[in-house]
């Protein structure tokens, strides 16, 4: 649903069809799996990289043993290739069904760069073997009942900031 708004957003009111949403969502997923990853291995590596034989971390995992820094890695990250990507699709003026495309190659791009084992992602397995979050076990009841609730918490909070970015004036620009 946040996805949704999001859409509704660019597509609905600015008239652009983004179909790169899934890179975005998908680099602020694997932001938050790297954190989740680093707590089930401990101080180890986590076990993909021990499978493949690496015997250190590579540097962009530098601090996702913090959760602060992974939710702040999860807005930035997103953030600053939507900035460099959307600098450089509007100061060339792409639009219209090429905007379309070439935020497609964008997300068929990252998914390629997602399932190289040797890029730090963990390949075509991804992230697994989750088992806690924050010190609670991913598989409790209050946990998933907790985590449902932060995620009803945030798809309303997107619903008001999208609201109010379609009544400011920026968003009336848009349409």
């Amino acid at each position: 649903a946040i996805v949704a708004v999001a859409l509704e957003l660019v597509w609905g009111y600015a008239g652009m069809l983004s179909l790169g949403h899934g890179i975005f969502f998908a680099l602020g997923g694997y932001a938050m799996g790297m954190y989740l990853m680093r707590q089930a291995a401990g101080d180890g590596l986590p076990a993909f990289m021990s499978f493949l034989s690496w015997s250190e971390l590579p540097w962009f995992w530098w601090g996702t043993q913090h959760f602060a820094w992974a939710m702040l890695l999860v807005v930035l990250v997103p953030g600053l290739l939507a900035l460099v990507f959307g600098w450089f699709a509007f100061r060339s003026k792409i639009k219209g069904v090429y905007f379309s495309i070439m935020t497609q190659a964008l997300t068929y791009a990252g998914m390629l760069l997602f399932f190289r084992n040797e890029t730090g992602f963990g390949g075509n397995n991804g992230f697994t073997g989750f088992t806690t979050l924050l010190g609670f076990s991913v598989t409790a009841i209050s946990t998933r009942a907790a985590l449902f609730m932060a995620t009803v918490l945030l798809l309303l909070l997107t619903l008001w900031i999208g609201y109010l970015l379609a009544q400011s004036k920026f968003g009336r620009v848009l349409t």
